[in-house]
């Protein structure tokens, strides 16, 4: 009010899943949504746009990625153009999907806030809502270049060249051809053709083992990442929980719960009223260090989920076989200090809530916690990031056990005769058996 010595601000806002009054001493009073088919129509529309759009979003990006001519992965060339096609659709449509939703989201905003006839409390429209078209056009732009790289070769023809053979000089072509290969099928041993497609086959065999372990093992770091990432933006780490009046005809239940950002007062009426935590300096030591553990967690695991992917055999990408095997020890080395890192932030938080716990048994006036769900969620996803940066590690032998020859042999050519190198456990010579060779 003007002319009094305290000016109160508040704001009213809300988001798809509840709406909030926060006033100027930074207390908030928030009510979630109830159930689905309670809540306002154009709030289910844009939430089921926004889930259509990011797991269409999602089937594009494991297309896209099995797709790109840097991996090894989804098949002959034709085959991936398909997958980049599709996950580029994929990508277009998704975005599409997610700028309808704003835009409904936002059209109903505008048309209360233009009416002159409606009385109620009119809002503008939040950052959220920019942010998401900006994201949308992104997404939809990065389709169009997926398309784009791959119109050409779906839609047009192969080309064949066709080499032809220079006969040497006061020869004969057919003469010639035919006396070199009659030359090379007289002078060469042949060796057995299974021999070769069984060292072939087992050394493909353990390849492919090797790619999957290394796909499964990031597929496992990335999971816990995430994992570790929602917690940050979850509710309910510690939790008390007051019961109503034995005996009276409405038992009102209430928690107080927090997390890293704000504590909270909730009733049976799903009414929330929270007070958010001040600047950093004001914030409790122990707050301060495990928000400090799990960002720089989080960091680490960003970059060493990067360089395992430059250092997966299934990509074109990191150099030659050993420095990939180099690459995966160093990502190793950021995803356990990442996933130790946070370990030890959700350790220290349940430590302090279990020492305020113990300490309200011996003194029941004070208020005791108990341990949320984000906190056994984060630690499960320390796990997975430790046990799968383990899984990819262990494909990583070269590296540390290197040998004086590469596991393929090499093939050497000596008086027309083919033989295999002197590293290789078996000497004996052979032939190309199945190679056919044509002269134009």
């Amino acid at each position: 009010m003007g002319g009094s010595s305290i000016i109160k601000v508040a704001w009213y806002w809300s988001s798809l899943w509840r709406s909030c009054f926060t006033d100027s001493t930074a207390v908030s009073n928030c009510y979630d949504y109830p159930v689905l088919w309670s809540v306002e129509g154009h709030i289910q529309i844009v939430r089921g746009l926004l889930m259509a759009g990011l797991t269409l979003g999602m089937l594009g990006f494991v297309l896209s990625l099995m797709g790109m001519e840097c991996t090894f992965i989804g098949g002959k060339e034709r085959a991936k153009y398909r997958k980049i096609y599709a996950g580029g659709w994929c990508h277009i449509t998704s975005g599409l999907l997610s700028a309808c939703g704003y835009v409904v989201y936002a059209e109903y905003v505008s048309v209360e806030y233009f009416n002159p006839d409606f009385d109620g409390l009119k809002y503008d429209l939040g950052t959220p809502l920019f942010l998401g078209w900006v994201g949308s056009a992104f997404h939809m732009t990065g389709g169009f270049f997926y398309v784009w790289s791959v119109c050409k070769p779906l839609c047009g023809e192969d080309t064949v060249i066709n080499i032809r053979a220079l006969p040497e000089p006061g020869k004969n072509p057919s003469t010639t051809a035919l006396s070199t290969v009659s030359e090379i099928t007289s002078k060469t041993k042949v060796l057995s053709v299974s021999e070769i497609s069984s060292k072939t086959g087992s050394s493909e065999i353990k390849g492919m083992w090797r790619r999957l372990a290394q796909i499964l093992g990031l597929m496992l770091a990335i999971l816990g990442w995430g994992l570790v990432a929602c917690t940050l933006a979850m509710d309910h780490w510690r939790v008390a929980q007051l019961g109503g009046q034995g005996g009276s005809s409405v038992v009102v239940t209430a928690w107080y719960w927090s997390n890293l950002w704000k504590d909270c007062y909730e009733d049976s009426t799903t009414l929330v009223n929270c007070v958010d935590f001040g600047v950093l300096w004001k914030v409790k030591l122990y707050i301060q260090a495990v928000q400090g553990l799990l960002m720089n967690g989080l960091c680490l695991g960003l970059i060493g989920s990067v360089l395992t992917f430059f250092g997966m055999e299934c990509t074109h990408i990191g150099g030659d076989q050993r420095t990939k095997d180099k690459i995966l020890i160093t990502s190793f080395a950021f995803h356990l200090v990442g996933s130790v890192s946070d370990m030890a932030g959700y350790c220290l938080y349940i430590n302090r809530v279990a020492a305020v716990f113990l300490h309200a048994k011996a003194d029941p006036s004070k208020l005791s916690y108990d341990i949320g769900t984000p906190l056994y969620l984060g630690l499960v996803g320390s796990f997975f990031i430790l046990f799968g940066c383990t899984l990819y590690c262990a494909t990583a032998c070269r590296a540390t056990h290197p040998k004086r020859c590469p596991t393929v042999p090499f093939i050497r050519v000596e008086n027309g005769i083919y033989r295999k190198s002197a590293c290789s456990n078996d000497s004996s010579d052979f032939n190309m058996a199945s190679t056919k060779i044509v002269i134009v």
